[in-house]
């Protein structure tokens, strides 16, 4: 099938199965990036998850061609503050609908006789973006875009500024949490900031000395003092 152009814009992504075809189409470049030097050459992470079933999934190239992509990486062309469009052409009658957590793309993307289309933009939120095709109600496909931001090096500057941050609100966040009641319980992950590593020793601790204190008051067995005078001639 041959590549749509919306004026400027290119298939970034083609996601075809047998009862739709996806494009997400968008400017290839970002200027801004382009003019400081910054995310434009460095994989951005893509990963389509569905059920057995034929599929054919296409990315856009650094040459602006759409070719068939079976890894976890594409070129980098999704950035905050660009505007993209979708369309979906339907090849069935079945109900299709796209979701994603964000309210204001999910309802931008409507139904105009037998295609599905919208135009968003990912309003400063950066990292992974999620959406879900739904066919009559079930999920169909997920796929996963990563999202760069325009004026800053994603891998370095972002994380430095971030870490920065946690460091800097972790003794607000204590004195906050130390006032209000919350309902969080520890879990285990793979990387915690500063803040949530000095939150669970606090809990732990919290949580030993809570149990310090219910065995002293609940012990099974007490020690008495008893004094006896006794002759020690007397045998």
């Amino acid at each position: 099938m041959d590549s749509l152009h919306i004026g400027y814009s290119k298939n970034l992504i083609l996601i075809e199965t047998a009862r739709y075809t996806l494009y997400i189409n968008g400017k290839m470049k970002n200027f801004k990036s382009e003019n400081i030097g910054v995310n434009i050459n460095k994989p951005a992470f893509f990963n389509v998850n569905y059920d057995k079933q034929d599929i054919s999934i296409k990315t856009i190239s650094s040459y602006g061609e759409l070719v068939n992509n079976s890894s976890n990486f594409m070129y980098p062309c999704f950035f905050e503050d660009v505007n993209y469009e979708m369309l979906i052409e339907t090849k069935c009658k079945n109900n299709i609908k796209v979701y994603h957590i964000s309210d204001e793309i999910r309802n931008n993307i409507k139904k105009l006789g037998n295609c599905l289309t919208g135009s968003f933009s990912f309003k400063g939120e950066i990292g992974y973006s999620n959406f879900k095709i739904l066919v009559d109600g079930k999920e169909d496909i997920d796929f996963t875009i990563e999202i760069f931001p325009s004026k800053m090096d994603y891998i370095d500057d972002y994380y430095k500024i971030m870490n920065e941050i946690n460091e800097e609100v972790a003794s607000l966040i204590f004195k906050f949490l130390g006032s209000t009641y919350h309902m969080s319980k520890l879990k285990d992950v793979d990387h915690q900031t500063n803040a949530e590593f000095f939150y669970i020793l606090n809990t732990i601790y919290e949580n030993f000395l809570k149990a310090l204190n219910k065995i002293a008051k609940t012990t099974k067995h007490r020690l008495y003092t008893c004094e006896r005078i006794r002759n020690i001639y007397i045998e």
